[in-house]
């Protein structure tokens, strides 16, 4: 089968060594898909293109500040495989290179989302995620895209162990909707929002306490949400440090959803 194959292909030693938790390797299960079809690529990324991970991105761009890459350097022209490439083959100072990647991978992240899942693992694990991507390319490599994903699909295959199999091209049916996500909501007045789907189980799951809270006690239910430990509250805590915003949205939608739920 594709995945065993893909384990006992050889990594760089840079790769090799990486490792997650159960938790972060329970994400990309549920992210990623094996493609046993004849010239498909081998993996593919089965997050819902109903919502864009809005939080992966930024965890991704807080990863290359804190790892002393600069993306804002070219994120003002769009930088193409072949410049990567390009400047891969060259004597360029190796954070020149580095960032050249880190600019085409937050592209390709914001036009499809066959990397992102991956980009947002290692940053969760706090590996330098470009440095990561970086290592899997070489002077030699003829395709910037083919070479990622073919090295893609080496670490993922050690990562992630129990990636489903696909016998065709994924359909609509096979997509799942991972929590991280966020999705669009209209409030009573037909407001839009964009909210974490974690959300939506979040609400049925702590309904008993939520109900008894005063109406917009936005403090008493900020509280409670600090209390929990659970891996929905996780994940809105997470969206809610992103954009102060966000604290508005989640408690204007609580107070208004509270006795409609059941």
């Amino acid at each position: 089968m594709l995945a065993e194959d893909y384990q006992k292909r050889p990594l760089p030693d840079e790769l090799a060594g990486i490792k997650i938790n159960s938790q972060l390797a329970d994400r990309l299960n549920h992210s990623y898909a094996w493609v046993e079809v004849k010239n498909e690529r081998p993996f593919t990324s089965l997050i819902s293109p109903v919502g864009t991970d809005e939080a992966a991105l930024y965890r991704f761009i807080d990863n290359a500040t804190i790892n002393h890459h600069d993306l804002n350097r070219f994120l003002n022209h769009p930088v193409t495989a072949d410049d990567v490439q390009a400047v891969f083959q060259t004597p360029e100072p190796q954070p020149v290179a580095e960032q050249y990647l880190g600019s085409f991978l937050l592209q390709q992240s914001q036009q499809n989302d066959l990397f992102l899942p991956l980009m947002n693992v290692l940053s969760l694990a706090n590996y330098d995620v470009i440095g990561v991507f970086a290592a899997m390319l070489s002077p030699n490599s003829d395709s910037i895209v083919e070479t990622l994903i073919e090295m893609s699909a080496r670490l993922l295959s050690r990562l992630a162990p129990k990636m489903i199999t696909l016998d065709h091209l994924p359909e609509e049916t096979d997509y799942i909707l991972p929590a991280h996500l966020l999705i669009a909501i209209e409030d009573s007045d037909g407001e839009p929002a964009d909210i974490p789907v974690a959300l939506l189980d979040w609400l049925p799951n702590h309904l008993s306490a939520i109900k008894d809270l005063a109406d917009n006690d936005q403090i008493g239910l900020l509280n409670y949400l600090n209390s929990q430990d659970d891996d929905d509250s996780q994940v809105v805590r997470e969206w809610l440090m992103r954009n102060e915003e966000n604290q508005n949205d989640f408690s204007n939608w609580i107070f208004q959803h509270r006795h409609q739920v059941k």
